[in-house]
């Protein structure tokens, strides 16, 4: 109700999860406890479930800062990722060598929109 009244994305993570796995009536047990590994903390897939969810709502309501996937690997956290609204103010950990190192980091914030390839050619 608050996040519809302010006007911001709001996501629920314990409706997801029991809508995820449903409880059988008349059985004692918790199907959603696959999502908590210890009955509260998340697990691998409870970590995935609430990922799909935010990145859902960075999808619908937050599209420019929305990071694509590496087109080869599918991952979002190296320098083949990107994001149209989000632009890396340091090179990428991929990015950096033992070769770069000194000089890598002497690109300022707001020289280094191109970090990531420039410091793969030198």
């Amino acid at each position: 109700e608050v996040a519809a009244a302010t006007g911001c994305a709001f996501v629920d993570i314990w409706s997801k999860v029991q809508s995820a796995a449903p409880v059988v009536p008349g059985s004692d047990e918790q199907p959603w406890g696959r999502y908590l590994y210890d009955g509260l903390h998340l697990s691998q897939e409870g970590n995935q479930l609430v990922f799909d969810e935010l990145l859902s709502v960075v999808r619908e309501h937050f599209l420019e800062v929305l990071v694509e996937p590496d087109r080869y690997n599918g991952k979002r956290d190296n320098s083949g990722s990107f994001s149209k609204g989000l632009l890396p103010h340091m090179p990428w950990h991929d990015a950096i060598s033992l070769q770069n190192q000194d000089k890598i980091f002497q690109e300022t914030s707001d020289d280094c929109t191109d970090c990531a390839k420039r410091a793969r050619v030198s």
